[in-house]
């Protein structure tokens, strides 16, 4: 006879046990945030917009019209006094040329906005409209002005002119009358051969002889006055475009509105990969990736499509991808370096700093002090001329264009470097990244760049050899 042996519980939730009457679970209160900070939140949101209205409406308020390079090219009275003009009001910064060559040369090599060629009464205005439509108008303007003047001064010059006329015109006359009543008088007094014999005839003819002399010349200096108004030159004025705007954008407002967008696009790309991708070398890929066909898409945009850029295309396409290039590399640069903080850092240095000082709409001239040559040493007005000159000036260096774009990535690329083994906290989509032995997921365990991820950790903790795609790591190539 078998007898059996009771078994024990497996664990002690299937024991028998007694129930205990349940208690309701404690009320916790909401988590309130203290009125200092409230407050603080809505100062700090309230300074921020200021500081954006600040950065897009200072350049406008505080720029005028000043030290506008132009040239002019003669001399004498007529190059005295358009230097004179030009330079009355601190418009114009003038400039001389000997020749029209060199005049038309300083434009095309971007080194004035306008030149002035003087000869005789005409003046020939040389103008660049894809410098800068609004230099191009303020140039316009001040050609009526001075044509006006020269249409006046030519006026008042022919007016002397015919007022002389008139008044030779009239000693001719009055000549011509008394030698015609002198004639008369010697027909009447000495009528015959024989009456010229005596001194009364000398003395009388004398003074016909003087009298017809003065006669002619009156009427020779009436004549010459009647042909001085009828040659005198007439003022011309013509104006010249040696650099016009294409036929896509005739007012030139492609390049002005280049900047916020290339501004904002440099942004995201940096943000994008700052944000979700991890290692160094792959940042970098991403970025390179990023501007390689964001400045494709955005050339074919503008240039095929829109027909607001004339140039090379491949030229600008790397000059457009290389700007976003630098953009986005610097923000990931300087994320790497002191975690997110470098993102809002990178950002106002493009969206408040360089892109308000680009000067992509008027001149840099017009900023006060030395903003405007500031303000090209920043990606967005370094990309925005380097289109300009690469699309309608040739013959102009671009060599401070591609130098500042340059800097600017090298720069971010080191700020990664220095950052690289830094502590960083990612945003990474699931199944994004890799951990080692090839796996998919989270971010990988700080341990695993040397060994295995099954060796790194007992079979047991296996689990967590992938950590929660919002925990901190260190940065891999």
């Amino acid at each position: 006879m078998t007898t059996s042996t009771p078994v024990a519980p497996a664990d002690a939730s299937a024991a028998p046990h007694t129930s205990a009457p349940r208690t309701p679970a404690a009320r916790i209160p909401a988590a309130r945030t203290r009125w200092r900070v409230t407050m603080m939140a809505g100062l700090g949101a309230a300074a921020a917009v200021a500081i954006v209205l600040l950065a897009f409406v200072w350049p406008t308020v505080t720029s005028s019209v000043k030290d506008l390079p132009v040239v002019v090219v003669g001399s004498g009275d007529a190059a005295s006094t358009l230097h004179r003009t030009l330079t009355d009001d601190g418009r114009f910064d003038v400039r001389d040329a000997a020749t029209e060559d060199d005049a038309r040369a300083a434009l095309t090599h971007r080194e004035a906005y306008a030149a002035f060629v003087v000869s005789g009464s005409s003046l020939e205005v040389l103008t660049a409209s894809a410098a800068s439509p609004v230099a191009t108008q303020l140039v316009a303007q001040k050609v009526a002005t001075i044509g006006q003047g020269l249409q006046r001064d030519a006026i008042t010059s022919q007016t002397a002119l015919a007022r002389t006329a008139a008044q030779d015109g009239a000693k001719a006359a009055a000549a011509a009358a008394v030698a015609g009543t002198l004639q008369r008088v010697a027909a009447q007094q000495f009528p015959t051969p024989q009456s010229h014999a005596g001194p009364a005839w000398a003395a009388f003819s004398g003074q016909l002889a003087g009298a017809q002399q003065q006669a002619t010349a009156a009427k020779s200096a009436a004549t010459a006055a009647a042909a001085a108004v009828t040659a005198a030159p007439k003022p011309s004025v013509t104006i010249s475009d040696v650099a016009p705007l294409s036929s896509g954008d005739p007012r030139g407002t492609g390049l002005g509105l280049l900047g916020l967008p290339l501004a904002m696009g440099g942004m995201i790309g940096g943000l994008i990969v700052a944000l979700l991708i991890s290692g160094f070398g792959r940042r970098i890929a991403a970025a390179g990736t990023y501007a390689l066909v964001g400045g494709l898409v955005l050339i074919l945009i503008m240039q095929p499509w829109f027909g607001l850029l004339p140039g090379p295309f491949l030229l600008n396409w790397l000059a457009m991808g290389l700007g976003l290039f630098a953009t986005a590399m610097t923000i990931v640069g300087l994320e790497s370096l002191i975690g997110r903080a470098g993102i809002p850092i990178g950002a106002i240095l493009t969206m408040f700093v360089g892109n308000p000082l680009s000067s992509l709409a008027s001149p840099p001239e017009f900023l006060p002090w030395a903003w405007g040559a500031i303000g090209q040493w920043f990606v967005p007005g370094a990309t925005g001329n380097l289109l300009r000159d690469l699309s309608y000036f040739p013959d102009a260096s671009t060599t401070h264009g591609w130098l500042v774009l340059a800097c600017w990535s090298v720069a971010g690329v080191l700020l990664a470097v220095l950052g690289r083994h830094r502590n960083e906290e990612t945003v990474h989509l699931e199944g994004a990244t890799e951990v080692a032995g090839g796996r998919t997921g989270g971010v990988a365990d700080a341990n695993s760049t040397d060994r295995p991820a099954a060796e790194s950790r007992p079979a047991a903790d296996d689990s967590a050899a992938v950590t929660p795609s919002h925990g901190r790591h260190v940065a891999q190539v």
